[in-house]
């Protein structure tokens, strides 16, 4: 066999392969749906074997003169035995907004060229955005309330336009029971007659509809979402939230990750914030995180609650509710001072910021300043100020003092300590010398006299006994 005939050969081969290639990858049934926010799902069957990533793109186009975009896709229902590959391709593509009137076309592109087209109408294919659900808590009469969050929560024309329908079965059960909300825009929903004293395990399901135009029902949420460390919140009862994540590994905080703030009270408030790694360096990583909630306006009340969630990207992978009232450290104390009181004693004032004043109570940390602080003395009192009798102190030594404050009442965590002040106690050693050498001098005094009077009565008694002779 000639050069020229392996080269028609192979020739051969490769426009068969291309033309078997072609026919496998002719995409069909384009679908596109939209949230009505910001967000469009387009999905379309492809050959088998096919890596949607890098055979297609999808062009988007509002039809109002819009630049185009371009989504790159991703396999959808992937099929593990075909090493990640599917026949179904997906793409997601962010737009500032829709109105009802908006028109899109997107066209499906295979090396360069585009190979199927549509043109989508927003009003009429509305597909709700999922909820998902944040926490089951339970009541003092056992009563469970599910709570659950929704992607138009930061909307609230459209959150009061959602519909919501809750799922829930036993765990070993395929017996589902659904229970459709009748307030629209619900967050929560209580179901009295579950329990879980008897050790029953539930699943919980929501999904949501937007009661307007031909919007369909969402997906159901996921079953449940896995926490992954702790989060804990706290806030001053002012204005200021802080939020603590201990991560179940070293992560960089401000990378990859926000948290979220549902506030459940009219009125609705959502925002979120930037973790930060804590005791490391700005480019270090750590396993703990922590954020600030932006102060609110109209600072906390006592009915108040909150949904906070960690997000990695778009999934929330973490997620506790908040009462704020139970769940006060207050701010530390500031304007310690130290100054001489009435009786010659040492009197302590300071300075408090807080909406539970007259709740709070106080912790003074007193020790000697070459002492540690775990053996400092720690002295409880309800007001904002402390004298310290002089007595108490050992004289020629340096004290220092600090304070903190909590509420009883509301069961709050301590606060954070206040600067510490430093005073020394040397001015009472001549005080302390003086009470100790005063009786001392007194007795050579005594004695000096005692020996003075003796020496004359004998010197006398001598004189007298020389002058009998």
């Amino acid at each position: 066999m000639d050069l020229i005939t392996v080269v028609l050969l192979l020739q051969l081969a490769y426009r068969i392969d291309k033309a078997y290639a072609g026919t496998e990858l002719q995409p069909q049934s384009l679908q596109c749906t939209n949230d009505y926010l910001r967000e469009m799902v387009c999905t379309w069957d492809a050959g088998l074997k096919v890596n949607c990533n890098t055979d297609y793109t999808l062009q988007y186009q509002k039809t109002a003169g819009s630049k185009k975009g371009t989504c790159f896709p991703n396999n959808f229902r992937v099929d593990p035995e075909r090493e990640g590959l599917s026949a179904q391709c997906i793409c997601r593509f962010a737009v500032p907004g829709f109105d009802s009137t908006d028109e899109y076309k997107v066209e499906v592109c295979s090396d360069g060229r585009g190979v199927m087209n549509s043109t989508i109408r927003v009003s009429e294919t509305i597909k709700t955005a999922a909820p998902h659900i944040l926490s089951v808590v339970e009541d003092e009469g056992k009563n469970l309330t599910l709570l659950w969050n929704s992607r138009y929560s930061k909307n609230e024309p459209l959150q009061e336009l959602l519909m919501f329908e809750v799922m829930y079965r036993k765990r070993d059960s395929l017996t589902e029971e659904y229970e459709k909300i009748e307030e629209l825009g619900a967050v929560k929903h209580k179901i009295p007659w579950l329990s879980l004293e008897t050790g029953n395990q539930y699943i919980f399901r929501v999904r949501a509809k937007l009661d307007m135009f031909n919007a369909t029902w969402s997906d159901w949420s996921p079953v449940d979402i896995k926490p992954k460390g702790i989060l804990i919140c706290y806030n001053d009862y002012i204005d200021e939230m802080v939020c603590v994540w201990n991560a179940s590994m070293q992560i960089n905080c401000s990378g990859e990750y926000t948290l979220s703030f549902t506030r459940l009270r009219l009125p609705f408030k959502n925002d979120s914030c930037v973790l930060r790694n804590v005791g490391v360096g700005p480019n270090s990583l750590s396993t703990r995180c922590e954020c600030k909630m932006p102060k609110l306006a109209d600072g906390f009340v006592v009915h108040d609650m909150y949904i906070v969630e960690v997000w990695h990207r778009e999934n929330a992978i973490l997620l506790t509710h908040v009462f704020p009232c139970e769940t006060i450290k207050p701010r530390p104390p500031h304007n310690l001072s130290v100054s001489r009181s009435e009786k010659n004693n040492f009197n302590l004032t300071w300075k408090i910021g807080s909406n539970v004043n007259e709740k709070m109570d106080f912790q003074v940390s007193l020790r000697k300043k070459e002492e540690p602080d775990e053996k400092a003395q720690l002295i409880n009192v309800s007001d904002v100020s402390l004298e310290i009798i002089r007595s108490y102190l050992d004289p020629g030594h340096s004290y220092v003092v600090k304070v903190r404050s909590f509420s009883r009442e509301y069961h709050s965590q301590y606060s954070d300590w206040s600067l510490e002040v430093e005073w020394q106690n040397y001015h009472t050693a001549a005080l302390y010398l003086l009470k100790i050498a005063t009786p001392i001098v007194c007795v050579s005094l005594l004695v000096v006299i005692i020996s003075c009077y003796l020496c004359t009565r004998i010197a006398k008694l001598k004189l007298q006994a020389v002058h009998d002779i």
